[in-house]
C-alpha cells in the first residue's frame, strides 16, 4: 500500500512542521520493462482514443484561417493541428475524399460525424425520407436547430428509409478515408419525445403491439384498445379518457428510447456486415453529453460528449469520467463551456478539465472549433499559446500514459486521493503489461492553479509512502522519486536522492509547481519484488 500522509509544509522562511490529515492509497508498483522516456507508439485494431492522444476536432474543414476576435495566432485547420500537437481528428463533418487523405498523410485518424438529421441525399438540402413527426404530422426539428437558417429536419429510428440513409452515409465516409465514426444526436427519437415526436404512422403502427404487450390489462381493457387503436388518433380526441395519459405517455417514451437503441444496434450490425456494410469491425463514438449510458448510448464504444461548465468539479468530473463509465467503455469530453468565450479565469480552469482528464485516463477534446450554448452558437478558437503546452506534455510523455491505466483495484472508491484538504488531487497508474514493478506514475491535479502570472502562493508537502508488501526491503537498494510537469523539459529529482525504505517507508519532498497537472514517477532500483496475488 501507499499511505501518503503531508507531514510537513515549506515557506520561503523555512521549514514549519504541521500534522495534516491521513488518507490511504493501495497502489501496486510495476513497471516498464525498460524504463526508458522514449515515445514509441504502436497501431492497433481499434481506433479508441489512447490515454496519450491529443484528440482534435475541426467540426467542419477550415482551408483559411479561422478564429473569435482575441484568437491569436488564426489558423487553419491543418495548421492548428500541427499546433496543437493533435494525434487524431475527431468529430469532424466532412465528404471530401481529399481532406482525410490529407489527414492520413499527416498521420491523423479520423472520426467522421454522421448525426439524426441527415439529408435524403448528400448536399440536396431536402428531408423528407422517413422523418420524426408531431403529432399533427409535422416534420420537427430540436429546438437548438430552430434558429438556423436551413434547420434540419430529424430522421425517425422506426423509419428503415432513414437507416439506410444513415448507413449509407457511414459507408461512404470509412470508404473515402475516415477511420472511425462518430454519430451525433445518437438519441434520436427517445430524444425527439422531449420536443414533440414521434408520432409518424410507422410508429403509431409499431406502438399499438407494444401497449398490448406491456400496458396493464385494467388500462387496455378501460380504454378498448386493440390491434387497430391508434396513439395518434387517441390523444387528438378533445374526449379522450385522460384517466391513464400519465402511464400511456411512460410507456410511449420507454418505447421510444427501445426504438432507439434498436436503431443502433442495427446500424452497427449492418456496418459491420459484408453484405451491407465495409465487412469489419468499426469503431463508433457518439455524442453523449459526458453522462448518457443508457439505451442507445450503449451501444458505442466510447462517447465523446460536451460538457457543461456546472459540471467542470473534480468530485463531478471524476464521477462522469470515471465511476460512471461502463466496463470496457471510455468517455472522453469537450471543455467546460460557458455562455460566452471564456474569461481568463475560466481558461484556467479548461487548462485544469485537460490535465485531470489525462490524470484518470481519458482525454479532453483541444480547445478549438468547439460549439458554445450561445444565443448564436458561436464556436470557440482557444490560443495556441494557452493549451498547447498541455498536449505537448502528453505527446512527450506517452510513454508514461499508453498502458499505465490500472489503477490497484485496492483502491475501491478512493482512487481520487485529495491532499492535506486542498484542491490537490493524486491519481496512481500502473501498468498492465510490465513483467517488473518498478515504476507507479502518481498524476497530480491542482485546481488551484490560476495560471502562470498567478501570485496564489503555493507550497511544498512532504509525502511518505509505505512500499510493505509490494517490494522486498530486504533486497531494496533505492527508491528514486522524480516529477514532470509541462513546464519543464526534463525530469526534476526530487530529495532525497535516494530514498531507502526503513520497515518499508520512505519520504520524499514534493516541491510547489504552478501548473495544473504533473506526473511524480516513483522509481525503485535494485529492489525484488513481491509475489502477485
Amino acid at each position: 500500500s501507499i499511505l501518503f500522509e503531508s507531514l510537513f509544509l515549506f515557506t520561503a522562511g523555512g521549514m514549519r512542521t504541521q500534522q495534516l490529515p491521513t488518507f490511504v492509497l493501495f497502489v501496486l508498483l510495476i513497471s516498464l520493462a525498460s524504463p526508458t522516456f522514449g515515445c514509441s507508439l504502436c497501431e492497433d485494431s481499434s481506433n479508441i482514443p489512447r490515454h496519450s492522444d491529443v484528440c482534435f476536432t475541426s467540426r467542419s474543414y477550415h482551408p483559411h484561417p479561422i478564429g473569435n476576435p482575441n484568437t491569436f495566432p488564426k489558423l487553419n485547420t491543418w495548421e492548428a493541428a500541427k499546433a496543437f500537437y493533435a494525434t487524431r481528428i475527431d468529430w469532424v463533418y466532412n465528404d471530401d475524399k481529399a481532406f482525410y487523405h490529407n489527414a492520413t498523410k499527416r498521420h491523423l485518424r479520423t472520426t467522421a460525424a454522421v448525426n439524426s438529421n441527415l439529408p435524403d441525399k448528400p448536399g440536396s438540402g431536402t428531408y423528407d425520407v422517413g422523418r420524426i413527426r408531431d403529432i399533427h404530422g409535422h416534420k420537427i426539428t430540436a429546438p437548438w436547430m430552430r434558429a438556423w437558417k436551413n434547420p434540419p429536419y430529424w430522421g425517425c429510428a422506426n423509419h428503415p428509409e432513414y437507416l439506410d440513409i444513415v448507413l449509407t452515409a457511414a459507408k461512404t465516409l470509412l470508404s473515402i478515408g475516415a477511420t472511425a465514426i462518430q454519430h451525433d444526436d445518437p438519441g434520436i427519437n427517445a430524444e425527439s419525445v422531449r420536443f414533440g415526436g414521434c408520432y409518424c404512422s410507422r410508429c403509431m403502427s409499431l406502438f399499438t403491439p407494444y401497449v398490448l404487450s406491456n400496458v396493464s390489462h385494467t388500462i387496455i381493457h378501460e380504454l378498448n384498445i386493440t390491434k387497430s387503436w391508434n396513439y395518434r388518433e387517441f390523444l387528438l380526441n378533445p374526449k379522450h379518457n385522460k384517466k391513464y395519459d400519465t402511464d400511456l405517455r411512460q410507456a410511449f417514451v420507454t418505447f421510444q428510447g427501445d426504438s432507439s437503441t434498436n436503431y443502433q444496434r442495427t446500424l452497427r450490425k449492418k456496418l459491420f456486415s459484408a453484405k451491407y456494410g465495409v465487412g469489419r469491425p468499426v469503431t463508433m463514438s457518439c455524442n453523449n453529453g459526458v453522462r448518457n449510458w443508457w439505451g442507445p448510448y450503449g451501444v458505442f464504444d466510447y462517447g465523446l460528449g460536451e460538457l457543461s461548465e456546472v459540471d467542470a468539479t473534480p468530485e463531478k468530473l471524476y464521477s462522469l469520467l470515471v465511476e460512471k463509465v461502463p466496463a470496457g467503455k471510455k468517455q472522453v469530453t469537450t471543455m467546460p463551456k460557458w455562455d460566452h468565450e471564456p474569461t481568463v479565469g475560466e481558461k484556467h480552469v479548461i487548462q485544469i478539465v485537460a490535465g485531470f482528464a489525462y490524470s484518470v485516463g481519458t482525454n479532453m477534446l483541444v480547445p478549438w472549433d468547439i460549439y458554445l450554448p450561445t444565443p448564436h452558437a458561436q464556436r470557440y478558437y482557444g490560443n495556441v499559446s494557452d493549451y498547447a503546452p498541455l498536449f505537448k506534455f502528453a505527446r512527450d510523455n506517452a510513454v508514461l500514459l499508453d498502458g499505465f491505466d490500472a489503477v490497484y483495484q485496492g483502491l475501491a472508491n478512493t482512487s481520487m486521493i485529495k491532499v492535506n484538504q486542498s484542491d490537490v488531487y493524486v491519481f496512481p497508474r500502473t501498468n498492465t503489461n510490465a513483467t517488473r514493478q518498478e515504476l507507479t506514475v502518481l498524476h497530480v491535479s491542482d485546481w488551484t492553479y490560476c495560471g502562470v502570472n498567478c501570485t496564489h502562493k503555493r507550497e511544498a508537502r512532504r509525502i511518505s509512502v509505505n512500499m510493505k508488501g509490494v517490494l522486498h526491503q530486504d533486497k531494496c537498494n533505492c527508491i528514486q522519486f522524480s516529477l514532470m510537469h509541462p513546464a519543464t523539459t526534463n525530469q526534476m529529482p526530487l530529495t532525497p536522492d535516494c530514498n531507502k525504505p526503513t520497515a518499508g517507508w520512505v519520504e520524499v519532498v514534493v516541491p510547489a509547481f504552478n501548473q495544473p497537472w504533473g506526473m511524480i514517477l516513483a522509481n525503485a532500483t535494485g529492489c525484488g519484488t513481491a509475489p502477485r496475488s
